[in-house]
């Protein structure tokens, strides 16, 4: 029995038939070695089937695997965000960025307010980070939810139901009751800034995932074995550019001077003059209250924060922006 193939050309409603000697299946079956031999005809072009016309493309050819684990796990993973000045980040991060939609990327570490942020930026490509197995674990089960829930609705159900099915493992023993505790997934639907607040939000997310252009890594911030110049050769082979960077408090857990040398290396090495750079810090830690965002532009941002009393910087309800950047938010708020 031949196999008929039937390949509609764009430009024509005749249909060509592929014949063979094997028996009928379907054309997506087919092995390689076969497939290496279709040829069919579009107007006056050749089209030659061939593996790259079918896979789909590695948008982060380079980089490291994604969702790997390296045995590093902790006790009690995060998942929201208790920082200060949430709002007013997202506020600098959705207008003037000087960088074409097209070409921008978003690199950050923890969990939930890097889809805060790309929900406003847009970015073209994402990559989320952290160097703990179970937050890796947290990010493969928000990244299956989002691909499975056509609304943020549905997501929800579906990510409160996974932190209850992996609660056990994840933090410690907790009890699936006390979840919410932790992390109230269902808040998140109302909290201003949330990028589950608005269907508009959850999509920008959920296109970056569904199509291919969002990476889980595993990713020590100290890292010296090259991967962030991979990530820096990477958006420059591809004509892109890092929009904005965030990296949650890590710096305050980095106390000695050898990794934060490695620290200011690594994201001074990817950022371009038009990076948007966030990082949050206690400049008191015997202040009450979560750690306190700072933004700032360039690779000259990416500092070591002074300590200070909280009492010197929050004198406005705005975000303490770094110098020397009195001139550039001028320009962005128009004063």
């Amino acid at each position: 029995m031949s196999l008929s193939t039937q390949i509609f050309s764009a430009h024509s409603s005749t249909a060509q038939t592929l014949s063979s000697s094997t028996t009928s299946t379907d054309p997506k079956k087919i092995q390689m070695s076969e497939m290496d031999s279709l040829t069919t005809s579009s107007g006056s072009k050749r089209i030659k089937l061939t593996k790259e016309n079918l896979e789909p493309k590695d948008n982060f050819a380079g980089l490291p695997e994604p969702l790997q684990k390296t045995g590093c796990r902790s006790c009690q993973p995060y998942i929201g965000c208790n920082e200060e000045n949430q709002s007013g980040m997202l506020q600098l991060a959705a207008v003037n960025s000087r960088i074409g939609p097209e070409n921008r990327v978003h690199l950050g570490f923890s969990v939930w307010f890097n889809f805060d942020l790309m929900s406003v930026t847009k970015p073209a490509f994402g990559i989320i980070c952290d160097v703990d197995d179970h937050v890796i674990d947290i990010y493969s089960g928000i990244q299956q939810c989002i691909l499975e829930s056509p609304d943020a609705l549905t997501f929800v159900d579906k990510f409160r139901n996974f932190l209850i099915e992996n609660a056990e493992s994840f933090f410690a023993g907790l009890p699936p009751g006390e979840i919410k505790k932790l992390f109230d997934i269902d808040a998140e639907l109302v909290r201003p800034g949330s990028w589950l607040q608005t269907p508009e939000k959850f999509q920008a997310i959920k296109a970056l995932h569904e199509d291919g252009r969002i990476r889980y890594l595993n990713l020590d911030i100290t890292d010296k074995n090259g991967v962030f110049t991979g990530i820096a050769t990477w958006m420059s082979s591809n004509k892109l550019e890092l929009d904005t960077l965030y990296t949650s408090n890590i710096i305050e857990w980095l106390q000695s001077e050898t990794p934060r040398t490695s620290y200011l290396k690594n994201l001074q090495g990817i950022c371009s003059v038009n990076t948007r750079f966030m990082q949050a810090y206690k400049p008191d830690p015997h202040v009450r209250g979560g750690p306190v965002l700072e933004f700032g532009i360039g690779p000259d941002a990416v500092r070591i924060p002074e300590q200070k009393s909280l009492k010197h910087r929050r004198r406005a309800p705005v975000p303490r922006i770094m110098p020397p950047l009195a001139g550039v938010i001028n320009q962005l708020f128009d004063v």
